[in-house]
């Protein structure tokens, strides 16, 4: 009897252990995408350049790389996986070795600003021809100024940062190119 009421207060407890573990995580969610909105509206409000978009070098790579797959060729991480977990589960169990493609660009521009040339190489994870076409497709660009400190003396030492909108990319990550 004893034994039984133990084992059911267990259970409760690791399941209001759960949900507060969850209720933290939607909590933390909601404050990241909070403070990324406040960001872009911050951002939106500053002056921009505009340039073309056209003229963006964008140089494409791709590599192959072997990940360990389970048998619904779910990625895993081969250092969490485990292979005395569940006999009836198939998911998180190391099935095999999958070779699969990674590609990423990398963007290439320059531009002026207060009479100074600036020149940007970054790195995107989107496949060249994808990113190309969509340069293409936009045509002109806008480069957000944030002048991190207003004092002139500051200013000159590099205090100012910009940032190009991709948010025309309609990607879930990429939506600003820090400069």
């Amino acid at each position: 009897m004893i034994l039984v009421f133990l084992r059911s207060d267990f259970v409760v407890v690791l399941i209001v252990v759960s949900i507060i573990f969850l209720l933290i995580a939607f909590v933390k969610n909601k404050l990241d995408r909070k403070k990324l909105f406040k960001f872009e509206k911050s951002i939106l409000e500053k002056p921009y350049l505009e340039i073309d978009l056209e003229t963006i070098i964008v140089e494409g790579f791709h590599y192959s790389e072997n990940i360990d797959v389970d048998v619904y060729d779910n990625k895993i991480d081969s250092t969490s996986y485990t292979n005395y977990s569940n006999p009836y589960s198939l998911g998180n169990k190391f099935h095999k070795k999958k070779e699969v493609t990674r590609f990423y660009s990398i963007v290439k521009f320059t531009f002026d600003y207060k009479g100074s040339s600036y020149t940007s190489k970054n790195k995107i994870p989107i496949d060249e021809v994808s990113l190309r076409m969509q340069l293409l497709t936009q045509k002109r660009g806008k480069i957000y100024v944030l002048d991190a400190i207003e004092d002139e003396v500051k200013a000159k030492e590099g205090m100012t940062k910009f940032y190009l909108d991709l948010r025309f990319l309609n990607h879930d990550i990429i939506r600003w190119i820090g400069i």
